[in-house]
């Protein structure tokens, strides 16, 4: 008797949590989709402890997207006996096609069964399969389509490929972001202008408009453009809802925004692939520039201005290309010259959209600083291009530029005393010409000769003082005095002249340094103090930024880096003459 009592006991609390356990449940709407489609899973649990019970999704991820979700919870309290039943709805989003599983899900103690489905190609029927689709055909969901075409199927690497996406809707969709790219390593890509939304027979189009820039050659696959939205759908094959709407429609209003639900919609395009040409051949060196039209233009920032040795005078040079990303555009090279040092700055690059292209323009500010005096040459700037208009390489070219600098320490032109010939004619003599003609006719002016030889040796000997004296000038009271001019830059705030008598002093107090930049000239002073304030300068020069120079700090420092190097100087011992 004992015995049965003990194994009654026994299956009654085996039987206990099975009795008071819930019930779980899972469902899907759809059992074939198109990759692109979100899939939605609804988890039911009825029971007492739903308030304690979360789903675990980690499973999911391998095969799908986690869209979204969102979770109810209905509480009833019938004959004196509380139920409760949860749902999670968990939007998916397949990651492949073909056949996949839907993995058992736990929840709590609880788990859920598998659940297959049938993943189909993107633009495919969930009802049938449809042939492979062609290069720039559309690639369809239910109420959706979606198509990326380009205007060159063959273009050069780095070449403007125009594209636009195109969007058909039926269903009123509600896109939640701008179209996102994948597969774009290799691209630059450029918003051409807002998008267009035009209604034709009950659809909706909506254009997106792009500049794609391939960056490598060879067999590519364009960018793959996502969207994401959503849309409101309620059961069409419901009469009440069916009525409904048409009475609705009456009043304009959509019935599926009153009693519809969400849906998700994730729409791709058709992967394709182009053949991108490599860099012409005949392009050699030269920095690769494919462009529809390109343009380089110099001019000078003052109208009209005057060449002094030791003073600056600024030119910009400006490249305008149609067709070409800012960051494809190429530094321009100058031509070192002994007689002029020239101080390019940091290009300011900026690009618009006109006309659907792309136009990025580069304007780079040249100092030159002349060092000589007389007549100068500033050399040819060219810049080479690819037409691939015309397909041929072109070349963009700025003529060299004839200048006169004035004043400094260039020697002095000796001018003779002019002479006459036998017909009246009055004509400027140089000194070897006057004493080769006046010892070839010995028999005349030999007292002339004798004058016009002591005149050119007496020229000479007062050159040659006079340029001792101004080069002696030059060093020690031309530097000295730019930091003057330093002292005034900072007063009025003039911080391009500030920059170019900076320049000016480093080279002058450094001369056995290269001194292209503020950057140089901190480094040869060694300063934590100037380095800083030249960073400063340069932010306000090159970023636009607002900040305040520390005047004492810059001319203190200028006033005693000159008195070292001064002092330096005159410590050398004298060269070894006898060595």
């Amino acid at each position: 008797m004992l015995k049965k009592i003990v194994i009654s006991f026994y299956f009654l609390m085996v039987l206990i949590p099975h009795a008071i356990a819930g019930t779980l449940t899972t469902s899907v709407d759809k059992a074939e989709i198109a990759h692109g489609e979100p899939v939605h899973l609804k988890i039911s649990y009825e029971g007492d402890d739903g308030n304690m019970l979360q789903p675990d999704l980690s499973d999911l991820q391998s095969d799908f997207t986690i869209y979204s979700t969102s979770t109810s919870i209905q509480s009833n309290f019938i004959n004196g006996k509380s139920s409760q039943r949860r749902e999670w709805n968990i939007s998916l989003l397949p990651n492949r096609e073909g056949q996949l599983t839907i993995p058992a899900i736990r929840v709590g103690q609880y788990k859920t069964e598998p659940v297959n489905i049938k993943v189909l190609s993107a633009g495919a029927s969930a009802t049938k399969s449809q042939p492979k689709l062609k290069k720039g055909q559309l690639v369809k969901s239910p109420g959706f389509s979606i198509k990326l075409s380009i205007n060159n199927e063959q273009p050069y690497v780095q070449q403007e490929v125009n594209a636009v996406l195109t969007i058909l809707d039926e269903r009123g969709l509600v896109l939640q972001q701008r179209p996102e790219f994948v597969n774009a390593e290799n691209w630059i890509i450029k918003s051409l202008k807002e998008p267009t939304s035009v209604d034709k027979n009950g659809k909706r189009e909506i254009k997106f408009y792009y500049a794609l820039f391939p960056q490598k050659s060879g067999k590519q696959i364009l960018p793959t453009a996502h969207v994401k939205g959503f849309y409101m759908a309620y059961d069409d094959t419901d009469p009440f809802q069916q009525s409904m709407g048409g009475i609705f429609r009456i009043f304009d209003v959509d019935v599926r925004s009153m009693f519809g639900v969400q849906r998700e919609v994730l729409l791709k395009t058709q992967p394709e692939f182009i053949d991108i040409k490599p860099i012409a051949e005949d392009n050699g060196d030269n920095w690769w520039l494919p462009a529809q039209t390109f343009g380089l233009t110099a001019n000078w920032v003052d109208s009209r201005p005057i060449f002094k040795v030791g003073e600056t005078v600024a030119r910009e040079f400006v490249m305008t290309a149609v067709g070409v990303a800012e960051t494809q555009l190429p530094d321009i090279e100058f031509s070192e010259n002994a007689k002029i040092k020239q101080y390019p700055e940091k290009p300011q690059v900026t690009s618009i959209i006109s006309d659907n292209k792309v136009i990025s323009q580069s304007i780079v500010r040249v100092v030159y600083i002349p060092q000589e005096a007389g007549e100068q040459v500033l050399p040819e700037v060219k810049v080479a291009w690819f037409d691939v208009v015309n397909d041929k390489m072109q070349y963009a070219v700025v003529p060299e530029t004839k200048i006169t600098v004035t004043g400094g320490i260039a020697p002095k032109q000796v001018t003779m005393p002019s002479a006459s010939n036998d017909t009246g004619e009055v004509r400027e003599v140089l000194p070897s010409q006057q004493i080769k003609e006046n010892f070839d006719d010995k028999t005349e002016k030999k007292q002339y000769v004798l004058l016009v030889v002591i005149a050119f040796l007496a020229g000479v000997l007062l050159s040659f003082i006079l340029m001792r004296k101004s080069s002696k000038s030059e060093k020690d009271i031309k530097t000295s005095e730019y930091v003057a001019l330093v002292m005034k830059d900072l007063q009025q705030e003039d911080y391009r002249h500030l920059r170019d008598h900076i320049l000016v002093w480093g080279s002058k107090t450094f001369s056995d340094q290269p001194i292209n930049n503020l950057n140089n000239v901190a480094e040869c002073i060694h300063n934590p103090e100037f380095s800083e304030q030249m960073e400063k300068l340069n932010s306000i020069l090159y970023a636009g930024k607002v900040v305040q120079l520390d005047k004492e700090i810059i001319i203190n420092i200028l006033k005693k880096e000159y008195k070292v190097k001064r002092q330096d100087e005159g410590d050398k011992p004298l060269p070894n003459l006898y060595k």
